[in-house]
């Protein structure tokens, strides 16, 4: 009897504790999994320090209703399943009221279907794939805007901006629920406007070569680039691969956290320049508010806010203000119950910008439940310029003004470098009757050498210009003398089958000391455009541009003003009747080579620092120099200078108004015409 007594008492007594109500949390917890250690810890870092402040700020001023608030972090290591058992330990064990955080879509994926199976909300502040919200969970929240809605600032750019809209695209995604979401977004809006894709590419996340796809993408020459990164280290890399690769569209423009973060303006350096971000912005930077904000966070960390420290500072306010509207019983799973139904009721303003929950479709047809509805105002384009990412659409949020080719300006500095290149071709041609096959190599030896003296010698390689014209005057004579000299009296047809195998020759060697490894000369000063009349024009190719026109001038005082270049344009126009007039026709024929070759190398070192360089680089350029000469009339400088502006003209316009693939086909599709039409072409003074 007396042991029947004490199991009595004893389950009297837990039947008591179960019928009265668990004491309140002293402090109100919100669980955080976010990853950090691994791959993805600088972003977790990131949420913790906007976590932080947002508690700070709240707490100091009395918190939520009487009690402290305090953001839980748990680290899951940007993996999906410990993201899933990071959640439930922080439901269950942690017993925390509300979660948040993520990081990744595929964390918050995990976590969201954790969250809805044990009743507990989630407030999603920066994973945006749709599905998290789009699968009919009725405690999972989202502030930000889903992956489809990243595109929409850079639609809406290239349907505004004059001339924007890409004539083909390149789309390369991670293969994650993230980068699928957002390519398939990008894609289906650029079909509606008839823009072929001429890649579409998934890649796995934390690749480390992208050179091969890179050289795929290539291959297709796109108008623009559109690359999608979950991952920081792939963002640049896809970057950096590309353009080492030599991939030249209009507009390389990124999607993804990746491609908003410092992290990839300090490992690219120049090469982020002008990059496109479109994505979630970080609140209107013209907002009064919102400039306090960025002010008080960089007091305290030392670093302007972007998407994510916006987005988890703003999170922590939108969770306090569902705790402060709910009468807390302590009952934890009818606590968490009456936090959702004050979710479903908020209506606010945060610094990253009006929060409402609803239920709506997405750009793609997606039904949300829970997402917010201003969620399509919260997507902006923004542009890395000078190591900093710049809102620049739309206008309402724009920071700065875009960067964007002027097909014009473009034009005419491209089409003075490449008057450079057919005035050296002419001269020769003029004097010597000579079509050198080896000119376009020759200004490749000019870009090796500006690219060596900036990299071996820290030389600038506009400055270097006065090592190699030189030198290549000195070697252009030398080549002359003892080959070109014999090979003449045989006729055009054998010079010209010489100077194609010298082409060959010098492209080989260069292949054999060089590799054929793509280059870039990297200026410091190449970060920064010049903007005159709001017009970004690349400073190397302003400096290109100038200095080309200081050396047509003293080309033309040369010819013009000594007796030497007397000679020279004696010999062009009669060979013969200079020899009777005494002028030593072997010697000008010598020094006139010399000249071609000089000026093709001063060509090769003003193109070096805006070009790709490579050691068959030559076959392309010698390509433009005959579309030159013969625009312009063969053997007539005027007609190289107008010619080589002319075909600038031509390949920039071309690109913006027809497609980029053409731009070279409608150059030789002029030249084709101006051979059929005016064979002597358009300064020319008779035969051809």
């Amino acid at each position: 009897m007396r042991r029947i007594g004490v199991f009595g008492l004893v389950f009297g007594i837990l039947l008591l504790a179960a019928a009265v109500p668990a004491p309140a949390q002293d402090t109100l917890k919100i669980g955080a999994p976010q990853p950090m250690t691994g791959p993805d810890a600088p972003f977790g870092d990131k949420f913790k320090k906007a976590y932080g402040m947002a508690v700070e700020e709240i707490n100091a001023k009395g918190g939520v209703n009487g009690k402290k608030i305090e953001v839980i972090i748990d680290d899951h290591q940007a993996k999906n399943a410990l993201a899933a058992t990071v959640a439930e330990k922080l439901i269950t064990q942690t017993k925390v009221l509300v979660l948040t955080g993520g990081r990744a879509s595929g964390q918050a994926v995990e976590i969201a279907s954790v969250a809805q199976r044990l009743k507990t909300p989630y407030v999603v502040d920066h994973p945006s794939a749709d599905i998290i919200t789009a699968k009919g969970f009725e405690w999972v929240f989202r502030n930000n805007p889903t992956g489809s809605i990243y595109p929409q600032a850079f639609n809406k750019f290239i349907s505004e901006v004059p001339g924007a809209m890409p004539k083909s695209a390149a789309v390369v995604y991670d293969n994650t629920v993230f980068g699928k979401t957002i390519a398939n977004s990008a894609m289906t809006f650029l079909k509606s406007k008839n823009v072929p894709i001429v890649n579409d590419e998934a890649y796995p996340v934390n690749s480390l070569d992208f050179k091969p796809l890179m050289t795929k993408v290539k291959a297709s020459n796109p108008d623009f680039l559109l690359m999608v990164a979950v991952a920081t280290t792939d963002a640049i890399l896809l970057t950096k691969h590309a353009k080492e690769i030599g991939v030249a569209p209009r507009a390389f423009v990124g999607f993804g956290g990746g491609f908003g973060v410092e992290d990839l303006a300090k490992e690219l350096g120049p090469q982020s320049q002008n990059v496109f971000s479109s994505a979630a912005w970080s609140g209107n930077p013209n907002d009064p508010v919102v400039k306090e904000f960025y002010k008080k966070f960089h007091d305290k960390y030392g670093i302007w806010p972007k998407e994510h420290e916006v987005e988890g500072y703003s999170i922590v306010y939108v969770i306090a203000d569902a705790l402060r509207r709910t009468q807390l019983t302590g009952n934890l799973d009818a606590d968490r119950e009456a936090i959702r139904q004050s979710l479903l009721k908020t209506d606010m303003a945060t610094v990253f910008g009006k929060v409402k929950f609803g239920n709506w479709s997405g750009p793609l047809g997606d039904k949300y439940t829970n997402q917010n509805i201003y969620s399509p105002e919260h997507s902006v384009l923004a542009q890395w310029l000078d190591g900093k990412l710049m809102n620049v659409w739309p206008k309402s949020n724009a920071e700065t003004n875009y960067v964007f080719p002027d097909s014009v300006v473009s034009g005419i500095l491209t089409g003075s470098l490449y008057a450079m290149i057919g005035v050296g071709l002419t001269v020769v041609f003029g004097v010597m009757r000579i079509i050198n096959l080896a000119h376009g190599d020759l200004v490749m030896l000019g870009m090796y050498g500006a690219f060596w003296s900036h990299v071996l010698w820290k030389v600038d390689p506009f400055v270097s210009i006065v090592l190699w014209v030189p030198l290549m005057f000195l070697g252009g004579m030398l080549v002359y003398r003892f080959l070109l000299r014999a090979i003449i009296p045989g006729g055009e047809l054998n010079t010209l089958l010489y100077t194609a195998g010298l082409s060959l020759l010098i492209a080989n060697l260069a292949l054999f000391a060089w590799t054929g490894d793509y280059r870039t000369v990297k200026l410091t000063y190449a970060i920064s455009p010049l903007r005159p009349f709001g017009i970004a024009v690349p400073i190397p190719l302003a400096i290109a541009f100038a200095l080309a026109i200081l050396i047509t001038l003293a080309l033309y005082l040369f010819l013009a003003r000594t007796d030497l270049g007397r000679a020279v344009r004696a010999t062009s126009q009669n060979p013969e009747a200079a020899a009777l007039m005494g002028i030593d026709v072997e010697r000008i024929s010598m020094v006139t080579f010399g000249l071609g070759s000089a000026l093709a190398g001063a060509s090769g070192v003003l193109l070096g620092p805006s070009l790709y360089l490579y050691p068959t680089v030559g076959e392309i350029l010698i390509a433009k120099c005959f579309v030159i000469v013969v625009l312009g009339g063969l053997g007539s400088v005027v007609g190289a200078i107008a010619g080589g502006i002319l075909l600038g003209l031509v390949e920039s316009l071309g690109a913006v108004y027809v497609s980029v693939a053409y731009k070279d086909t409608i150059g030789f599709v002029i030249f084709l015409l101006v051979l059929l039409f005016r064979p002597s072409g358009l300064f020319g003074v008779g035969k051809s």
